[in-house]
């Protein structure tokens, strides 16, 4: 007997009738706005966790980068660094600082090794994850090891004092 007033057939056949055609008319007009809305909030949340993924790769990326390029700045620092510096007389007109051209090739000597251990893949990967081309990236290690250059003095200089 419920169905049957539910489905509209019985006593007050009319009003039960209408009330259940009224229910039909507006879940067939809400039906598709609520899909329409559940697929723009599901696109929303895809959006969400790829863009989480791609930060979550930027930063391991950066993060093993730095390691990387501290390691071979330190490695430098001990090895080619002292061994420019050893070679040079304190008593010489630029005493045992380096000049810019030995800066610079002991720079480049690192960012080679960089790409070296990263290979050509690994490098290739760094410039789509920062958007960078192959001299983008070159560019970028560069500046990477040069930063931590001044940071391992600025550090250096704390301990010393």
């Amino acid at each position: 007997m419920i169905f049957d007033t539910l489905l509209g057939a019985g006593v007050g056949d009319q009003e039960v009738g209408g009330g259940y055609q009224i229910l039909l008319a507006a879940i067939g007009i809400c039906a598709p706005l609520l899909t329409a809305a559940l697929g723009w909030i599901g696109a929303k949340i895809v959006q969400y966790f790829d863009a989480k993924i791609a930060n979550e790769i930027l930063s391991g990326t950066l993060a093993k980068l730095t390691t990387t390029v501290t390691t071979l700045v330190r490695e430098a620092e001990q090895v080619a660094v002292a061994g420019y510096k050893a070679a040079k007389d304190v008593n010489s007109l630029g005493g045992s600082s380096l000049t810019v051209e030995e800066g610079e090739q002991i720079k480049q000597a690192v960012v080679y090794k960089i790409q070296s251990l990263w290979g050509p893949k690994g490098v290739s990967e760094l410039g789509k994850i920062l958007g960078l081309s192959d001299e983008g990236v070159v560019c970028f290690l560069g500046a990477k090891v040069e930063e931590t250059v001044r940071l391992e003095k600025e550090n250096s200089n704390v301990i010393n004092k």
